[in-house]
């Protein structure tokens, strides 16, 4: 039995993600910045408050997705993917890069631990509210090893946040589900870029009196991730012929 994984397109011209009915020049007429101002000056203030060279922005519908990079001076440009996407109901999602920070997203926050984040002395550059009381922090480091990075957020995530890793979502646009979009809470663009090695040394600092929250918070993601696991076995079965996948009950 095959298990079909999702499918990255990143040629255009082959994704059936967003249906263009209507050529580019037109879809870009369509969601000019003039139509959409609000939507361009926050893609814009992400990209200068992460202080981001490019974006890897995907985009998913139906399961299938495709990603495009974006720089900092081609948000003028592309930023009609995104509003395409919103209307057509498909998930939108970053990863930032640049040549002088790294980048640790932390999700699944609530007031509290945005609260007590911030009282253990962490600076976010940018804070989303991802749904009803949930929150997305991202922290901007100086550029560091992937490892550094790595052990940072795998602290992070499981102390504060949600025990899963997961990209930036974009406000104004739909992120995790396509019932709200992410609104902006905070952007700092004064934050400072903390360095990682005494980042790593202030988290090690409160190991112990965070022990148990993260312990569990492993616990608590590995059994999420072991039924998303199990879920997509259950669904994504490909018929022998190669048609497209059915949907079979787990049951």
């Amino acid at each position: 039995m095959s298990v079909q994984k999702q499918k990255i397109v990143e040629n255009i011209e082959e994704s059936q993600v967003l249906k263009n009915v209507m050529s580019e020049d037109d879809l870009k007429a369509k969601y000019a910045k003039e139509n959409f101002p609000l939507e361009y000056q926050s893609f814009s203030d992400m990209f200068e408050t992460l202080g981001a060279e490019k974006m890897i922005v995907t985009i998913t519908k139906d399961g299938q997705s495709t990603e495009h990079t974006i720089t900092a001076q081609e948000v003028d440009e592309k930023a009609y993917l995104l509003l395409q996407a919103r209307d057509e109901k498909a998930l939108v999602t970053a990863i930032p890069a640049s040549g002088e920070h790294s980048y640790v997203v932390v999700s699944g926050l609530t007031e509290a631990s945005v609260t007590t984040m911030k009282a253990d002395g962490i600076a976010t550059a940018m804070c989303v509210e991802t749904s009803e009381g949930r929150f997305q922090s991202i922290i901007k480091l100086n550029k560091c090893s992937e490892e550094q990075r790595a052990a940072i957020e795998n602290t992070l995530v499981n102390r504060y946040g949600n025990g899963e890793k997961s990209p930036v979502a974009i406000p104004s646009f739909y992120s995790a589900t396509t019932d709200r979009m992410p609104r902006i809470v905070n952007l700092n663009t004064a934050a400072p870029a903390l360095g990682a090695a005494r980042l790593i040394e202030r988290l090690d600092e409160k190991a112990a009196q965070y022990a148990g929250q993260e312990a569990s918070m492993k616990a608590y993601a590995a059994q999420v991730a072991q039924e998303k696991e199990q879920e997509l076995k259950a669904q994504r079965i490909i018929t022998a012929d190669g048609q497209q996948p059915y949907i079979k009950s787990p049951d």
